[in-house]
């Protein structure tokens, strides 16, 4: 026997108040709420999820967008060391040959030069005619 609101209730009483109008409302009402909060604790969940989802993967995203684009960048870095680099050893040999170029030009001109001293000043056996 059960007790309510202080009364006992035997279970053929019980059993005809869910069979009457009340008792099936009651009841059907009881499991309609009990589904309701059942199907909304499952939405929840499920968007919950999702939304997780969502956000797990949009970070997963950004940081595989953040990786590629420092690896681009360190890419380029390389790139243009290399190409700077390249120019810099371009413009020392081009300015070492044309210290060498000035060195043996030079070096070329003084020997022509000491040549064409030694013949106007070392004296020669034979007189020169100067025109007059």
């Amino acid at each position: 026997m059960e007790k309510t609101n202080g009364k006992k209730t035997t279970p053929e009483q019980r059993a005809a108040q869910e069979e009457s109008p009340l008792g099936v409302a009651i009841e059907g009402g009881a499991r309609l709420a009990s589904g309701v909060i059942t199907t909304g604790a499952s939405l929840a969940r499920d968007g919950r999820e999702a939304t997780s989802s969502i956000a797990t993967a949009t970070l997963d995203w950004l940081d595989a967008t953040q990786r590629a684009g420092l690896r681009a960048s360190r890419q380029v870095v390389e790139r243009v060391d290399r190409l700077a680099d390249d120019v810099i050893t371009w413009v020392e040999r081009l300015a070492l040959s044309g210290v060498h170029l000035t060195r043996d030009t030079t070096q070329g001109v003084a020997e022509v030069a000491s040549r064409a001293t030694l013949t106007l000043v070392r004296p020669s056996d034979e007189p020169t005619v100067r025109a007059a």
